[in-house]
């Protein structure tokens, strides 16, 4: 299961569809966001991805239960060997709780690092 699922052929919303069917408190998941143009990745883009994330997850906004999201997000230069060139990943790590909405911690785009929040569901 996937935020995005593949041509969406199992659904618009399968993955906040399963949370909602098994009554689930927490969404951890792993992001690879690719920078295409060095530089051209800002705060306001990152704040749209979590939007983003929420509008993939209505069903669980609709539910009106309290949901823990916890986002690991991939930062920095890497080298593809099947490409032979660098790849920027740009980050936007965070822990969001759904219902009511809030950003509780997060990551900036450019450096790693670790979350550490304190919370109860």
């Amino acid at each position: 299961m996937d935020i995005n699922p593949k041509d969406f052929t199992s659904g618009e919303y399968e993955l906040a569809d399963h949370m909602v069917q098994t009554n689930s408190d927490v969404l951890v998941f792993l992001t690879n966001w690719v920078d295409s143009e060095k530089d051209t990745i800002h705060k306001n883009d990152v704040a749209a991805t979590y939007q983003y994330w929420i509008q993939r997850l209505a069903p669980v906004v609709l539910a009106k239960k309290p949901i823990l999201v916890l986002v690991a997000d991939r930062v920095g230069l890497e080298f593809d060997y099947f490409s032979k060139r660098q790849t920027r990943f740009y980050g936007s790590s965070t822990a969001i709780m759904l219902n009511p909405h809030k950003v509780l911690s997060n990551l900036d785009i450019e450096n790693e690092g670790f979350l550490v929040i304190d919370t109860y569901l």
